[in-house]
């Protein structure tokens, strides 16, 4: 339930990151306010992770988990998001990009992690709202779940609109 964005190292921290990658929620069944909330955390996911990558001088994958026949259009929904956050950067920095794109079919927590140890990312970039459940408390459920299985770095935002719960206590 932290405010701010929260960067786990791995156990085998690296001086630098050569792969990053931001896994990004192209989903667009749900109500319209969570949709705009959705797209909100995406192009923050989509922003930090080109800016770490251009940084860094790393290849930037983007990873999408979808289940079912629906691939297509998460794929449009993606590059909509991506030409919007690509779109507000200088040309040269949109040319040394090095994206690749990576479709994986599945349940997110898994799908995602897979993908990332498959690539052999070393910082993942990914949205959480920690919502609700003991282990949510933390970081949010997938991004927990994500964290557990991955063997690189993570760093966990939340949208701009979160408001944690956790109060701090006047001395």
């Amino acid at each position: 339930k932290c405010p701010c964005p929260v960067w786990l190292d791995d156990s085998n921290h690296i001086d630098e990151y050569t792969k990053i990658a931001a896994a990004v929620d192209a989903g667009d069944l749900y109500p319209d306010e969570e949709l705009a909330i959705r797209r909100d955390i995406n192009l923050q996911i989509i922003e930090m992770a080109t800016s770490l990558a251009i940084n860094e001088r790393a290849e930037l994958h983007i990873i999408v988990a979808y289940m079912g026949d629906v691939m297509e259009r998460y794929r449009d929904n993606l590059h909509t998001i991506l030409d919007e956050a690509l779109e507000a950067m200088k040309e040269d920095e949109r040319k040394s990009l090095n994206i690749q794109i990576h479709m994986t079919e599945g349940i997110a927590r898994r799908a995602i992690s897979s993908k990332v140890n498959e690539v052999g990312v070393d910082l993942l970039v990914m949205g959480t709202v920690a919502r609700t459940s003991i282990p949510g408390f933390i970081m949010g459920n997938t991004a927990e779940t994500i964290q557990n299985q991955i063997k690189s770095s993570l760093l966990a935002i939340k949208p701009e609109t979160f408001e944690t719960p956790v109060m701090l206590e006047d001395d």
